[in-house]
């Protein structure tokens, strides 16, 4: 997917989860880290590595772990909580790799076999109808009391 439908989805589903904006903040950052971090876009090195290591969720699940257990934790208020803002970090970065398996195959039990199925091509018209319905269903199943 497109990073703007990556943002996009990731922050509707976590305000819609949390109705807190530092939260959907810190997810809508993590939403792009694991194509951030395999380098620049459309290059010979970011096509060796695109959908690799970096968009293994095993990796995130275990920090998550780890951030939600560490016993440490920097808190200035309700919303400014480090360890909550790392966690939602990690979380975006995994709805990041749920929807990319919906236009490709992503690592699930170890970094070398994906899986996923297409239903749209990045870029397409099919992404962004993609993306407003997963929002629209969004709102809807919260205005509903899901």
């Amino acid at each position: 997917m497109k990073w703007i439908n990556h943002r996009m989805v990731t922050g509707a589903v976590i305000y819609a989860a949390t109705e807190n904006l530092v939260s959907t903040a810190c997810a809508v950052i993590g939403s792009v880290w694991p194509d951030q971090v395999e380098g620049k876009p459309g290059t010979s090195e970011w096509s060796k590595r695109h959908r690799g290591l970096s968009h293994w969720p095993m990796l995130y699940l275990a920090l998550l772990l780890l951030v939600m257990s560490s016993p440490v934790n920097f808190v200035l208020d309700e919303n400014f909580n480090l360890q909550r803002m790392l966690a939602f970090m990690l979380v975006g970065a995994l709805m990041h790799i749920a929807e990319d398996a919906f236009c490709g195959k992503v690592p699930v039990f170890t970094p070398r076999r994906k899986y996923g199925y297409r239903i749209f091509y990045v870029g397409t018209p099919g992404e962004y109808v993609f993306s407003v319905a997963l929002i629209v269903l969004v709102y809807l199943l919260k205005a509903n009391g899901f």
